[in-house]
């Protein structure tokens, strides 16, 4: 969501940063998803030994 659209400054970036937690917040279903997702992301780091884990295949992040 945030990362879907690329934009040339800081603001524009807090803009959507902004706009995808307003979604995310307006959306039970979605709340669920990212606190998985959030939650997911952080047993592979620990699986990963704190190291560089985003190329495992389990290591999926995804909101939408």
């Amino acid at each position: 969501m945030v990362y879907s659209v690329k934009v040339g400054t800081r603001d524009a970036l807090l803009g959507r940063i902004w706009d995808a937690a307003d979604g995310i917040r307006s959306s039970q279903q979605k709340l669920q998803r990212a606190t998985r997702a959030v939650h997911n992301l952080a047993a592979t780091c620990v699986a990963a030994g704190g190291g560089v884990y985003e190329k495992l295949p389990h290591a999926q992040f995804s909101v939408i």
